[in-house]
């Protein structure tokens, strides 16, 4: 008799420096690497990650994990514990066809994945630098804003925005594709959608297919990178506890009148906050569309940083960015 797969309610997938979730939503967390879980501080996290996508359903589930047989058998007893039903998908698919070829056509994404994380991985470099001291929140805005535009001049050293020690999301996207393209001649993935991405504390909606990483020496600022190489959308929350919004915003716009290199815009967001528009022309070349505004005790900078013109589809991905990135709870 044929094996009958059961449903599954969401797939693990463990990376060695990422899990994806594959669910009711898609969640990518470059904060919970497998190193994590095999290390013993990430396990928590990620069935908690688990649970929150599940919702009602949790724990009357059925979970399938693609990782290392190691990884899985450290998240089966404690998954098992809450009373999960557990299956690990390459097994899965061997029972149900019991040959070799379509395993391997099964595993072919995320073995392109891996290639392409490790081939992003051998080209960190870290370069740019931002101020990091602490200074009086009355001048956190325009701190904020000189050490961003001081950070412009990355085109010509593509492969220059990431450290070593950087966790990035990874999903199946062109932007994993072109990492892998100088190691790997494997077909290129492509999934069409949004997905939400993490960062520590900041959470955005992003189109599928999009990477993050925080920048060398800036644990404030998180850029997006993806299909479109012409394309980087850098994101920036500062706390503010005491400093005044409309202070604040008074300190951009000073900063604004004060450089030739920037100018106001007018634009709008769908936030219920004012929030500040500026365009940024640096001597590279490139253009910046800035969007800042103070929400939840926190100081949010959005650019949408294009190598020439900014397109459409760049706007449309840059305000899906700062329409939707806020703090987790």
């Amino acid at each position: 008799m044929p094996y009958q797969r059961t449903p599954t309610d969401l797939t693990l997938t463990v990376l060695d420096t990422a899990t994806i979730y594959e669910g009711p939503t898609t969640v990518y967390r470059y904060d919970l690497p497998g190193h994590g879980i095999t290390e013993g501080w990430a396990t928590d996290a990620v069935i908690d990650q688990i649970q929150e996508l599940l919702n009602t359903s949790w724990p009357n589930c059925v979970i399938e994990i693609d990782a290392q047989p190691s990884i899985i058998e450290l998240l089966e007893q404690p998954l098992s514990d809450h009373g999960v039903r557990i299956r690990r998908r390459k097994e899965q698919h061997k029972k149900e066809n019991n040959t070799a070829d379509h395993t391997e056509d099964i595993t072919k994404p995320i073995s392109a994945l891996r290639r392409a994380l490790n081939a992003q991985e051998q080209t960190r470099r870290g370069r740019h630098q931002k101020i990091s001291r602490r200074i009086e929140p009355l001048y956190i805005a325009m701190a904020l804003v000189i050490c961003i535009v001081g950070a412009v001049a990355w085109w010509s050293t593509d492969a220059a925005l990431n450290s070593d020690d950087t966790k990035v999301a990874v999903g199946e996207s062109k932007a994993s594709e072109q990492a892998a393209a100088s190691a790997t001649t494997s077909a290129p993935i492509h999934l069409a959608g949004d997905m939400i991405a993490e960062h520590e504390r900041i959470r955005v909606t992003l189109p599928r297919g999009y990477v993050l990483a925080l920048k060398p020496n800036d644990p404030s600022t998180v850029v997006a990178t993806g299909p479109d190489p012409e394309l980087r959308i850098l994101l920036s929350a500062e706390p503010i506890d005491a400093a005044d919004p409309p202070l604040i915003h008074q300190e951009i716009r000073n900063t604004i009148d004060l450089d030739p290199a920037l100018s106001l815009r007018e634009d709008r967001l769908a936030k219920n906050v004012p929030v500040l528009a500026y365009q940024e022309t640096p001597d590279d070349g490139s253009t910046i569309a800035w969007w800042a505004w103070v929400e939840n005790k926190h100081l949010f900078s959005v650019g949408c940083h294009s190598k020439t013109a900014q397109k459409v589809a760049h706007k449309a991905a840059c305000r899906k960015a700062a329409e939707t990135v806020h703090i987790k709870q």
